[in-house]
């Protein structure tokens, strides 16, 4: 059996973690535990001691407001469609597995272990026993049922594909539950960080969450919040610190920067670009994940319409990228790659093809394609409403583009019609977007060139070997030799073919009052206060 428990680390989810932790998405903090045990102890004295660590009652207590960019979307965490009803989800409801938001290995949630068998086809969980709902009732394996089955519904973005290999869940007693797949998936531990556990049965309200969570769900009143109160059963003893969280809704950005410049919030998620180092000179924190882990822009063709048909076109375009002078223009809210996984990563392929700024080479290719003069090719779709860095990356990459003879039209479209467009077989050729990957190698290989996109782009029709290659990958153990060479093998196809071009990553930053503590940045970009107080 491969087991993985909270305390035995030398199990199949600690081997995915170690690999994910090798990817290079982890940021190492600055005199780190080894290099502190190397240097000799300090004499410490009492008022030094408690300047540094504030006694743990000092951090009980508090209201912090949370200045929110949009209202929910249906509070449903089945479905999670949007940031804004992410970040009440994780703050009301545990998932099974979790992400460690230092190094992004996966940690026990409300399952604090899980088994593979050794044909790889049954995982079984054990639970946390003792954890009570917001209503007072205890959890058991039937909650937990229940909630892996409703969110195999096709319907959920997150999970319905992800665990489309469970052929059936079974609670073998209360507190444990069997998932049998018709399939090994590597998949499964990663994907149940999304599945929020409900009590069975339960019917989807907005106004009345249900959750395990450390804070229980107060009221959401329209176009003002969501209010949250802290859970004080708790199965996790001594958390949370806070008393309450007020996500207050601002759709206007002045509006929110202003709450948070008046005190009257503590944390602004996702500041608008350009008020960036404003806040910074006024203050204010600016987190993002580690290592800058977060959204990729990507730029998707559409292969099945002329000119991007033409791989050589696609390279062109891909050369023609200066990412140095796109790094300098986003203020260090970027980072430069070409692939998505990153060159620290065991997972990385240096065989597999890298586009360096070279107009030269870009040129040749559009010429041994038929366009020695460059061409008109059409409108260049992207998101308006993404924020005002896409604005100013769309017109940085149409500029670069131009200079070798790619001459594009800028077309800005809020987000439903981009996403209508995109999905319309014949309705574009081009445009940029980004896409949210889970910081572990396969997501980051699946979800920028895999998942819902050859079907939109047309690759299903010209990759079918890439994608057959990911499924087979799927399969394999992730600290197998096997899984790392799929991987490497889908780089070189992803990056010769190029259904898409990964222009770089996209940090989804936080700005915090200095009054805020303990706050960590989610690779996803949620909100995450579980372990966040008022200094």
């Amino acid at each position: 059996m491969r087991n993985v428990t909270r305390s035995s680390r030398n199990s199949l989810g600690r081997r995915v973690a170690a690999t994910i932790f090798a990817l290079g998405l982890v940021v190492s903090a600055c005199g780190g535990a080894d290099e502190a045990a190397e240097e000799p102890a300090a004499e410490p004295t009492a008022p030094q001691d408690e300047a540094e660590a504030p006694a743990e009652d000092d951090r009980y207590g508090g209201t912090l407001v949370v200045a929110a960019p949009a209202e929910p979307d249906a509070l449903d965490p089945a479905r999670n469609r949007t940031e804004a009803d992410r970040n009440i989800t994780i703050n009301v409801y545990n998932s099974l597995v979790e992400f460690n938001l230092d190094d992004y290995s996966l940690e026990p949630g409300l399952a604090k272990s899980w088994t593979y068998s050794d044909d790889g086809l049954t995982i079984t969980l054990e639970l946390e026993e003792g954890v009570l709902f917001h209503d007072g009732s205890e959890m058991t394996s039937a909650d937990v049922v229940w909630t892996i089955k409703d969110n195999q519904n096709p319907d959920n973005p997150r999970t319905g594909a992800a665990l489309s290999l469970v052929e059936d869940v079974v609670a073998v007693d209360d507190y444990t539950v069997e998932l049998k797949l018709s399939a090994p998936d590597a998949l499964i531990p990663e994907t149940l960080v999304d599945v929020y556990v409900r009590p069975e049965n339960w019917v989807q309200d907005p106004d009345n969450l249900i959750g395990t969570g450390p804070f229980r769900f107060i009221r959401w009143e329209r176009n003002v919040g969501v209010f949250l109160e802290r859970n004080d059963d708790y199965w996790r003893e001594g958390l949370p610190y806070l008393d309450a969280i007020e996500f207050r809704t601002a759709a206007d950005d002045q509006a929110r920067i202003l709450r948070l410049e008046t005190g009257e919030a503590q944390i602004l998620p996702r500041p608008p670009f350009p008020s960036i180092e404003g806040l910074r000179a006024g203050g204010f924190e600016v987190v993002t994940a580690a290592q800058g882990a977060g959204a990729i822009y990507d730029i998707r063709f559409n292969v099945r319409n002329a000119p991007w048909d033409d791989v050589r076109v696609r390279q062109a375009f891909n050369y023609a990228l200066d990412r140095e002078a796109i790094e300098g223009a986003l203020l260090g809210l970027y980072g430069n790659i070409d692939n998505p996984v990153l060159p620290t990563s065991p997972f990385f392929n240096p065989d597999a093809p890298s586009y360096e700024h070279d107009p030269e080479r870009a040129r040749e290719l559009l010429a041994e394609a038929g366009y020695p003069d460059g061409l008109d090719a059409g409108e260049f779709m992207q998101h308006y409403e993404l924020g005002f860095d896409f604005e100013v990356l769309s017109q940085l990459i149409q500029a670069q583009a131009a200079e070798v003879g790619i001459r594009l039209e800028l077309a800005n479209y809020d987000v439903a019609t981009w996403v209508s467009k995109y999905l319309s077989p014949d309705g574009w050729g081009v445009g940029l977007s980004n896409g949210l990957a889970r910081p572990t190698p396969y997501d980051l290989v699946n979800h920028t060139w895999g998942k819902g996109r050859p079907g939109a782009q047309g690759h299903d029709e010209t990759m079918p070997e890439f994608l057959e290659l990911l499924a087979t990958t799927r399969g394999y153990d992730p600290s197998s030799q096997e899984f790392m060479d799929g991987l490497k093998e889908a780089q070189v196809i992803a990056m010769t073919e190029l259904p898409s071009i990964v222009v770089g990553t996209k940090p989804l930053p936080d700005a915090l009052a200095p009054s805020v503590q303990g706050f960590k940045g989610h690779p996803s970009g949620f909100t995450v206060l579980h372990e966040v107080w008022l200094g």
